[in-house]
């Protein structure tokens, strides 16, 4: 994937400005930057939810996506095996999707509605959808927040197994999350006020 001169503002603000980036099919990577430097306009131009001011996104054309967004985007009423099971559709059984589930959560979660879980547990069915939704690519924006650290190596240990060989984009504040996650750094700076 290529990001190619992409400017964007808001209200005559830049966001960024002439951002050019190369994402190489397979890779794993972690753009970081501070709060308000583009991490998530990034995203959403990526993901087709928001158009660039000037500028392109290429090398996506028949390739197939999935996300974690900051805020929650989960099927309220369901388990949290019936989440995963609406983007999975036949690939896995019951047993294989609640042995992942229960590597990131308590056994009594199963039982529970997504409703009734707390924002770290909601954080860790989000990952877990996206990385077994059929996919070519998956963008994840701060998928550690909320994440004890303890649940945020697990996470990041299910996270290198199941995206293996799909292009890896998580954007963070965190240093560190490169590490866990085996990734190249991209570094996203802010404009100058």
């Amino acid at each position: 994937m290529r990001i190619c001169g992409l400017t964007k503002s808001y209200n005559g603000i830049p966001v960024f400005r002439d951002l050019s980036l190369d994402f190489s099919d397979g890779g794993t990577y972690c753009l970081t930057a501070p709060s308000g430097a583009g991490k998530t306009t990034l995203f959403r131009i990526i993901l087709g939810l928001e158009e660039p001011d000037s500028g392109t996104v290429s090398g996506l054309a028949g390739k197939r996506l999935t996300a974690v967004f900051q805020e929650d985007r989960l099927l309220e009423g369901y388990t949290a095996l019936k989440n995963l099971r609406f983007v999975s559709g036949n690939r896995f059984s019951d047993d294989e999707l609640n042995g992942l589930l229960l590597r990131l959560l308590p056994p009594d979660a199963l039982k529970k509605r997504v409703s009734a879980f707390s924002g770290g547990m909601r954080r860790r069915v989000e990952i877990l959808r996206a990385l077994i939704a059929p996919s070519d690519a998956i963008l994840m924006d701060e998928p550690f927040s909320g994440l004890d650290p303890e649940t945020k190596r697990a996470a990041a240990d299910l996270i290198r197994e199941l995206a293996k060989g799909r292009l890896l984009i998580v954007a963070t504040h965190s240093a560190e999350d490169a590490g866990l996650l085996g990734a190249a750094t991209v570094r996203l700076d802010p404009l100058p006020a």
